[in-house]
């Protein structure tokens, strides 16, 4: 490899990279460990949050559709291949 192919690798493996982050309190993140926990906390908030426009189904419901089982068809439609 070239010294000019390596020298564009960096700069593209950089373009690729948060380098700071602003929290909701406005405290600017700028190191690896600060940037990751936010990004940490934020998610896992998010996956906590209740959505109140989401109907809530009824457990009889998902056990019949988690017991399931799909016809051979019905599996090689999952798997096909998308043109």
């Amino acid at each position: 490899m070239a010294k000019t192919d390596a020298r564009k690798l960096k700069v593209h493996h950089k373009a690729n990279t948060i380098h700071s982050l602003q929290d909701r309190n406005g405290v600017r993140l700028d190191t690896f460990e600060a940037i990751s926990g936010e990004f940490i906390q934020f998610f896992s908030e998010s996956l906590r949050a209740v959505d109140s426009n989401v109907e809530v189904l009824p457990d009889d419901l998902l056990r019949e559709i988690l017991d399931t089982v799909l016809s051979i068809e019905m599996q090689n439609h999952l798997v096909a291949h998308v043109t």
